[in-house]
């Protein structure tokens, strides 16, 4: 039954099989670049908004265990928002994320229209209140897009999660 089939068309449609997969592939994996030493959970510690946003970045993207100190820290990388701090947080999976020296970006994926981008440095510091060195910070502009469309604009800087 093969044989009455043109070459052609066979080769043709299993290129395009191939290709609808590897695209159906490629859409669900995150790009992913993250240091070990930049692994964990980072949050907006501004008093106007206590806990309303945080961002889990973690190596190799894997899934973190969970905090012996705060057990509600997520595991799974992503940005997590929520409007109030009595609601649950919406987690927003990453698209791509790199955390390295110097470097910190990430694009979420959409959900129901809403996305965000990141663009801004990581580094260490001084933690004043927990007295720790070298605690992970990111730092820089934080894009927020409804239906493809830029909303909001906002300088920010995540500080890391620490338990001391």
């Amino acid at each position: 039954m093969l044989s009455k089939i043109p070459k052609a068309t066979v080769v043709g449609a299993s290129l395009l099989l191939l290709l609808v997969c590897f695209v159906k592939v490629e859409r669900s994996q995150t790009v992913a670049r993250v240091i070990r030493s930049a692994e964990g959970t980072y949050v907006i510690g501004s008093r106007s908004e206590p806990f309303l946003r945080q961002v889990t970045v973690t190596y190799k993207n894997r899934k973190l265990p969970i905090n012996d100190h705060d057990d509600s820290l997520p595991t799974l990388s992503g940005y997590y928002y929520r409007q109030v701090e009595t609601s649950e947080f919406k987690r927003y999976a990453f698209k791509t994320v790199v955390v390295k020296r110097g470097v910190a970006r990430f694009t979420t994926r959409a959900m129901n229209g809403l996305h965000f981008v990141f663009r801004g440095t990581w580094g260490t510091e001084f933690n004043e209140d927990a007295n720790i060195y070298n605690v992970p910070f990111m730092k820089g502009t934080l894009f927020t897009y409804k239906k493809g469309k830029l909303v909001k604009r906002e300088r920010i800087k995540f500080g890391h999660t620490v338990n001391a």
